[in-house]
């Protein structure tokens, strides 16, 4: 007889289920169970449903540990199910587009695939879009909808989203989606919309790429564009500091021939003042990555910093007079003088010395100045002389006045000496080396 409480089979005569207790009814017709596989196929079953209603049993005497795994599993659903609905590539792709027609820059920004870098931020993309971000139109209607091709075409210069805020796509033709060379899931979509007051079909694409959220529990997307410069250099003299944006340059430089090179990882296009600066003279100007054609920015020249040109020009006083007091005694130039290494340099400043020398006092005769006094002297040196890394010259034009005294000799060979006062004028060439202004050069007029 069959027990009907748990289902196991009992001897005839007993009135109490052996295995669990339950009273036994009699004359009960339940089946004799079908022939199985073997000897042990209903005795299988058995402890394959008994071990069910054990697990059962220990999940619902174990409430702490079932919940919490069953609150997670919830909370992977949910993440799962926003994730899709809120970072979907057409969502990403719909914000995006609403953003750039209404001006909002934060909503632009956040759609964004943006590297990191210390030119990257909220505010310089605010500058960037002040710049040359296109005013905010009304739009009457759009569609999204995915695209298995794009390119340039599809951007017409009488669209009025600038042209700027969608993902440089010349020449390049691609499937409704790719992978990009890390990996990431790319997908294009198309906007196709009208501007209220404008009966023309304006279209817009939008690239997006993949983005990882949570471990990888869901894809979100992030829209590709060129408004920024990858990688752009900045060339300035050796030694130079450099600051972009106020954000100083100053690891990361690569010296060479041309100067120290700074490579930015990423920068927004638009104007960015540059500061420039040497111990000899400093730079401000504006560099337009994007904007300009270019891929960098080199620094050929900076202005002499007034410390620097007042410097030699008291250099320079003080040198003319030693050097006009040095040809009158018939002297080699004052050893004090540094003088240039450059040796084309030097043998045309060694005959333009003995050239003065033999113009102030002529030895043969015995005639000219035998007293050269300067009383002043005035700056006349050109205003903005510049240097570059490839040379650092300076040149100081001086006007003087002197007092003198002159020996002439008469046809009948009577000695006159003459005293006076007169002006002239003087160029002292300088080159910087090593820590040095140079003398490479003298001209001199009285």
């Amino acid at each position: 007889m069959y027990c009907p409480n748990c289902g196991k089979l009992n001897p005839q005569e007993d009135k109490f289920c052996m295995y669990c207790g339950a009273e036994l009814i009699d004359n009960q017709n339940f089946p004799e169970p079908a022939p199985g596989p073997g000897p042990n196929a209903q005795a299988v079953w058995t402890g394959v449903r008994g071990g069910c209603g054990k697990g059962w049993a220990w999940l619902k005497g174990h409430p702490l540990v079932v919940l919490p795994v069953l609150f997670v599993i919830l909370i992977i659903l949910a993440v799962n199910l926003v994730g899709a609905l809120l970072f979907s590539p057409k969502a990403v792709a719909k914000k995006y587009f609403l953003a750039v027609t209404q001006g909002d820059t934060d909503g632009i920004y956040s759609c964004l695939d943006l590297p990191e870098s210390d030119f990257i931020s909220r505010e310089a993309f605010q500058t960037c879009y002040e710049q040359v971000g296109a005013p905010a139109v009304e739009v009457s209607n759009y569609e999204v909808e995915e695209s298995r091709t794009a390119s340039r075409s599809s951007y017409g210069t009488d669209n009025p989203l600038l042209l700027l805020f969608a993902p440089d796509m010349s020449g390049v033709s691609y499937d409704d989606q790719e992978e990009s060379e890390d990996g990431s899931l790319v997908k294009n979509y198309t906007v196709t919309y009208h501007v209220k007051g404008d009966s023309t079909t304006q279209t817009m694409q939008v690239q997006l790429i993949s983005d990882p959220v949570l471990g990888g529990l869901f894809q979100s997307y992030k829209v590709l564009s060129d408004y920024m410069e990858l990688n752009y250099t900045v060339t300035v003299p050796q030694g130079a500091t450099v600051a972009v944006d106020d954000i100083p340059l100053a690891e990361g430089y690569a010296s060479t021939s041309e100067g120290d090179v700074y490579t930015i990882p990423a920068i927004f296009v638009g104007s960015h003042p540059i500061a420039v600066s040497t111990s000899l003279g400093s730079l401000t100007d504006q560099i337009q990555p994007g904007l300009d054609g270019y891929s960098g920015y080199t620094c050929y020249n900076i202005p002499y910093s007034d410390t620097t040109t007042a410097a030699l020009f008291e250099q320079a006083k003080t040198q003319l007079s030693e050097i006009i007091t040095a040809a009158l005694s018939q002297q080699p130039l004052p050893s004090d003088i540094a003088l240039t290494t450059d040796s084309y340099d030097l043998e045309d400043l060694t005959d333009t010395y003995l050239r003065l020398q033999d113009n102030l006092y002529d030895t043969d005769r015995g005639t000219g100045y035998t007293a050269f006094q300067i009383t002043s002297v005035s700056d006349d040196s050109e205003l903005g002389q510049t240097f570059s890394s490839e040379e650092i010259r300076y040149t100081c034009a001086l006007d003087y006045d002197y007092n003198y005294t002159r020996r002439n000799v008469t046809w009948d060979d009577e000695v006159e000496m003459r005293n006076g006062s007169s002006y002239g004028s003087a160029y002292l060439g300088y080159v910087y080396s090593n820590g040095t202004w140079q003398l490479s050069s003298l001209s001199v007029g009285y």
